[in-house]
């Protein structure tokens, strides 16, 4: 049985899926055959919940597991290809891509990086609790965290469709909020 951790799909309409403890990558194809795996060399710290992965480009996904890297994973047809592995100073447990930057949470911030792992800004901070800042997901040009169940808006005057456990909720943001 698998423990899925996370899920990226690719133009092609191939899933990317990265398993919970076990740092595998597997490469499903359109009728959801494994056609490729893919072994992380590296340490998970954390609960299964603090491994992301998101796309970069068509053909190349980061993935988190918890600890200061991010592991690029090129793909090709029918093949996974482990490439480098960005260190940064501060935990990653969870990321985004927008316009060739790399948004990451720690469990208490989230930050602009660029794909070299250069730090270029903190955009958010709350550390009133060890595990404020968990996810981060971009939608158009929206780029929201979750914060205690709520999510924070950091970018304004785009659409945002939110699924809580229970119910939806489309938003139209009107103005840019930083707390």
């Amino acid at each position: 049985m698998w423990s899925i951790a996370a899920l990226c799909v690719l133009p092609g309409g191939e899933i990317l899926v990265l398993l919970g403890m076990f740092n595998n990558v597997k490469l499903l194809d359109q009728q959801y055959q494994v056609v490729s795996h893919c072994y992380i060399d590296a340490v998970p710290i954390g609960v299964a919940g603090s491994r992301e992965m998101c796309k970069i480009t068509p053909s190349e996904v980061a993935l988190t597991l918890g600890n200061n890297d991010i592991h690029l994973i090129s793909v090709t047809p029918g093949q996974l290809v482990a490439g480098r592995t960005i260190q940064l100073q501060n935990k990653c447990i969870g990321i985004s891509h927008h316009h060739g930057d790399l948004f990451i949470t720690s469990y208490t911030a989230l930050y602009k990086t660029s794909l070299s792992g250069k730090q270029i800004s903190k955009l958010y901070e709350d550390n009133s609790d060890g595990w404020t800042s968990k996810s981060c997901w971009i939608y158009v040009n929206i780029i929201t965290i979750i914060n205690n169940e709520e999510f924070v808006i950091l970018l304004s005057y785009f659409f945002i469709f939110w699924q809580p456990t229970v119910g939806s909720v489309f938003v139209n943001i009107q103005k840019t909020y930083l707390p």
